[in-house]
């Protein structure tokens, strides 16, 4: 079981024993309809605790202040008319259930609204024991005040770690674009470059009218064309405000050639983790921002099989070629029931397919994870291909 299951579980547990002792501690009529105002509106800030992802914290924030309106109301109407011995509980259900929505606020409070909100709930659950009568209604209202102080605290600090959390994905994000901009400026590099050498080795051609020349020429409009296509790709993922790149910081690319490199990649990781892993590639080669992304895609597939699937034994690689897209396709025979990271890599400190995922999109493509009807996982990556050079444009 895990630490968040254990945690819910014994929450259901003491919200039924507070349920349950509110009913069996009834000893009037009147105490009777407290108690069923007081379970209905434990149950309605339940109802929001279970939709607080759904809601927005402004939202949250008034719903919760209506609770701790309404409690306070209840609270005041039964001291001035609480008699002398006691005829039931001050509603226990209600006051864990305030205590769990008020640990909720305290983690989704983004503004000075919701810390009124806040500072209004809690009152309201620390009043709650003066519904009581006789002097030891004051001994539970400071308990009830230590369980809500530390609650917020709880809160609080999953705040934090939830503030935490969204600065390593943006530094992921902003990491992936400034390395595909990179890949893509060498690309851009590379084919001006191609240009340049093209235009003047076509200058010192003895027939100006020759057909060489006049392949120069072509072979300088196709090196146009893809040096076009790789700026607008960059530019798209500069446009973010999380790239930030500067064009002069160089990285060379790799000098290996397809496939070559990816049967580097492949037979290390076979070696290295002890698993078996195969490549497949159908189809011609690969080259410029595709070529990078797919090194990036089978090496963070392959991390992540070996970090997360500690069951696996086989591991296939699959690179697959239509007329307009480019698919790569990582499986294993992992386990799913182990691998709880792979659909959340951000609580276990794996941001390497939230990459992947970044990668594929910036270059207009898609990327998935997940368990296989087969059994096992797959990492499935879809690129689009570049558009070939409009054989009609002739120089």
């Amino acid at each position: 079981m895990t630490p968040t299951v254990a945690a819910r579980s014994g929450l259901a547990l003491v919200l039924t024993l507070a349920g349950l002792l509110d009913l069996l501690a009834v000893s009037s009529p009147a105490a009777q309809a407290a108690a069923a105002c007081s379970l209905l509106l434990g149950a309605f800030a339940l109802a929001l605790v279970h939709r607080r992802n759904r809601l927005p914290a402004r939202r949250l924030g008034q719903l919760t202040a209506a609770c701790a309106l309404l409690s306070l109301t209840g609270t005041l109407a039964l001291r001035l008319t609480a008699p002398a011995t006691p005829t039931g509980t001050w509603g226990l259900f209600e006051t864990t259930s305030l205590l769990v929505l008020l640990g909720v606020l305290a983690r989704r409070a983004a503004g000075r609204t919701e810390a009124w909100c806040l500072l209004l709930a809690a009152l309201a659950v620390v009043s709650a024991p003066q519904r009581l009568p006789g002097p030891d209604a004051v001994t539970f209202s400071l308990l009830v005040a230590l369980a809500a102080a530390f609650v917020v605290a709880v809160g609080l600090l999953r705040r934090a770690d939830d503030h935490r959390a969204a600065d390593a994905l943006r530094q992921v994000v902003a990491d992936e674009r400034r390395d595909i901009a990179r890949d893509l400026h060498d690309d851009i590099a590379h084919h001006v470059t191609g240009m340049i050498v093209t235009a003047q080795a076509a200058a010192y051609a003895p027939n100006p009218d020759s057909s060489a020349q006049q392949a120069a020429f072509r072979a300088i409009e196709r090196a146009g064309i893809d040096a076009l296509q790789a700026m607008r790709g960059l530019v798209g993922v500069l446009r973010e405000p999380a790239g930030g790149y500067s064009l002069t910081r160089d990285q060379p690319a790799s000098a290996a050639l397809w496939p070559a490199d990816l049967t580097e990649i492949v037979d290390r990781f076979s070696s290295t983790s002890g698993l078996t892993a195969t490549l497949s590639i159908t189809g011609p080669p690969v080259t410029g921002a595709q070529r990078h992304a797919t090194r990036r895609v089978v090496q963070e597939a392959l991390t992540n099989t070996a970090r997360h699937a500690t069951d696996a034994t086989r591991v296939a690689v699959h690179i697959e070629h239509e007329p307009s897209q480019l698919h790569i396709r990582v499986t294993d025979d992992g386990q799913v029931s182990a691998r709880t990271g792979h659909t959340a890599p951000g609580r276990t400190g794996g941001y390497g397919l939230l990459g992947v995922h970044e990668r594929a999109v910036a270059l207009g493509g898609s990327a998935a994870a997940g368990p296989r009807a087969a059994g096992g996982w797959q990492v499935q990556v879809t690129l689009p291909k570049p558009a070939p050079a409009d054989p009609s444009r002739q120089a």
